[in-house]
């Protein structure tokens, strides 16, 4: 069933092809960097593989993001199966925050304006001691915002993960 793998099955895909990649011999294991949002939160939280991670304006909480986001309930209502009150357990179980003890991993943190989930993993980051920096880009998704997004990205990556 879809929601039972929602995640695991994404996280699985993504270490199999770095796995892959690894023993071919075409990257370095000890620089390895993930980057994106919802995925990168979920393993931030179940791998210590990655020298770096860039949290792109993640989901970290199902059942706020369920409340709050455009179009949030029907959308987790189609990925968990249930509300939050009716299945509470389903959201514990794939919500990133709820694996905040395993996180490690360096990670920046982007978000465009307020952001709750952003916020959230920041300060679930900094609270394990997790070297970690968020930065707000209001205008992500304009050119201008874009290109600060990617330098920002690149110098935490310099910063984490080409030193190695």
């Amino acid at each position: 069933e879809f929601r039972r793998v929602l995640f695991r099955s994404d996280a699985d895909d993504l270490l199999a092809g770095v796995d892959f990649v690894v023993a071919k011999g075409y990257i370095d294991a000890r620089r390895l960097a993930v980057s994106g949002g919802l995925l990168t939160a979920w393993m931030v939280g179940h791998s210590d593989r990655f020298a770096a991670a860039v949290a792109r304006r993640p989901i970290v909480d199902f059942a706020p993001y369920a409340a709050t986001a455009p179009d949030g309930a029907r959308q987790v209502v189609s990925w968990m199966g249930a509300m939050p009150w009716e299945d509470p357990g389903q959201y514990e179980r794939h919500s990133p925050i709820y694996f905040a003890q395993n996180w490690k991993t360096p990670t920046l943190v982007l978000a465009d304006g307020f952001d709750p989930q952003s916020e959230e993993l920041y300060s679930a980051l900094r609270q394990r001691q997790v070297d970690a920096a968020m930065v707000r880009i209001p205008d992500a998704s304009k050119p201008a915002g874009r290109v600060l997004e990617l330098q920002t990205m690149l110098a935490w990556l310099e910063q984490h993960v080409a030193a190695r």
